[in-house]
């Protein structure tokens, strides 16, 4: 769908169509942007932004004071290095601009420093200084020509277009470090190879699993611990809750999720490149790495979850099969444009029912089994024990104890040196006193960034 007057060139999108539309479009939106009064937020101190103050001034000057106080004031602007995002409060905000007024704004910065980059977001300024940390730069290539953000930005006046047609109503969402609670005390993510999955599935070719938390079974292609990676990535990346009726999502949902107490679902979708993805997980963008991420991302879209009536920490239903994420992808030389939308289930886990998983400790830990122990501990008490045995099953490793063990001893010590659990000791001689792991997380801050 082409927006009406769009002032960007017609390029590659994924096709976020429902399968109905309203016959009749919702009025347009309120222009009006929230805080519109608040004064522009700009990073730290030390960061030069006189580029931007000389073009806040100059457009202060040219446009009117409602103009300026409505569409320029709620901006809020951070650099790092060459590059100049800004960010506006909402998406309507960001479309007034890009009708004309932010080439004005790229002009006048071009005057004051003709190197730098500037780009507009959506987002509050921690949102938008995230992106500046975390991002690759804009200007990357490999869409036929176009560069992969504005690829990215035709797909966004999309869905832009779909909510003000009246198919759902969007809301900016800002995500930390959230993880669903339940999937960080079940088997999905297995740490090792795929292919020693094999012999542990049913007849139904499903891997049964049964702890503590909740038994159960998941359908699909084998997971590992770098679809979790993948997975947690993208629960990094979200930008929008959807909310509306389940047939009217970018990607339909079953009005199963719904009620006559809340006839509407919400979702949680991402529009991204896969490079970004890639910059996330701190992997090389292009080539192999470009396909085994794809791969990665259209595995989870493949994976069901069959949790019984003795699962705990589940929503609404006694027994049901759950979807993790729904996704489509459009394919270039190297590089791929996504939009992912996680199902409701996983958006109210996301809401109501998650735990914090430290990114950045998570992505300094070396081995499979490491991380899948960090998954599991930041999901329990701060003051806890374990049977290292239990622990083994629970998280799914199916190679020899000793290796296990070798493996904990390894990632505890790890976690210790990233002052993420404070002490730690595992008792027992493995004979006739089992092992049992024992951890103290009691004095360690939890990062929710």
């Amino acid at each position: 769908m082409k927006p009406p007057d769009s002032p960007h060139p017609a390029g590659a999108s994924v096709d976020l169509t429902p399968a109905e539309t309203p016959t009749q479009p919702a009025d347009p939106p309120s222009t009006t942007p929230l805080g519109a009064l608040a004064e522009t937020e700009t990073s730290a101190a030390d960061v030069d932004l006189s580029a931007w103050e000389t073009c806040r001034r100059t457009l202060k000057a040219e446009l009117t004071d409602s103009d300026y106080v409505t569409w320029i004031r709620p901006l809020c602007c951070h650099r790092r290095g060459n590059r100049l995002l800004l960010g506006a409060p909402n998406r309507y905000v960001r479309e007034w601009l890009l009708q004309g007024t932010f080439a004005r704004m790229q002009e006048l910065l071009a005057a004051e420093e003709g190197d730098l980059e500037v780009s507009l977001h959506v987002g509050t300024s921690e949102a938008v200084a995230r992106i500046a940390r975390e991002s690759s730069p804009p200007q990357r290539q490999g869409t036929r020509g176009r560069t992969s953000e504005a690829v990215v930005e035709r797909a966004q006046l999309d869905l832009f277009e779909l909510e003000r047609s009246g198919q759902f109503t969007a809301v900016s969402i800002h995500p930390q470090n959230e993880f669903p609670t339940l999937l960080t005390r079940i088997p999905i993510f297995v740490p090792g190879r795929a292919r020693r999955q094999r012999a542990r599935l049913d007849q139904d070719h499903s891997l049964p699993f049964r702890t503590s938390w909740g038994t159960g079974r998941k359908f699909g292609p084998p997971l590992t611990v770098y679809d979790e990676d993948t997975l947690m990535a993208l629960g990094r990346l979200r930008h929008n809750m959807l909310i509306g009726n389940p047939a009217k999502m970018p990607y339909p949902v079953s009005k199963l999720y719904a009620s006559d107490e809340e006839p509407d679902v919400h979702v949680h979708v991402v529009l991204c490149m896969l490079s970004d993805i890639q910059a996330m997980c701190g992997t090389s963008v292009g080539g192999r790495n470009n396909k085994l991420r794809l791969q990665s991302v259209r595995r989870l879209a493949a994976t069901k979850i069959e949790l019984n009536k003795e699962t705990r920490d589940k929503v609404r239903f006694a027994g049901t099969t759950i979807d993790l994420v729904h996704v489509r992808w459009d394919v270039y030389e190297d590089n791929a444009v996504l939009y992912v939308q996680f199902s409701p289930i996983m958006a109210q886990w996301l809401e109501r029912a998650y735990t914090y998983v430290d990114w950045n400790v998570r992505r300094g830990l070396r081995t499979d089994v490491g991380k899948s122990v960090h998954r599991f501990l930041s999901g329990q008490p701060r003051k806890y024990q374990i049977f290292t045995r239990k622990l083994q099953a629970t998280i799914g490793h199916d190679g020899p104890y000793k290796y296990f063990m070798a493996d904990l001893r390894e990632a505890l010590q790890q976690l210790q040196d990233a002052d993420w659990i404070r002490d730690c000791a595992i008792l027992g001689n493995g004979r006739k006193q089992p092992h049992k792991l024992v951890v103290d997380r009691s004095q360690v801050a939890e990062a929710v960034l």
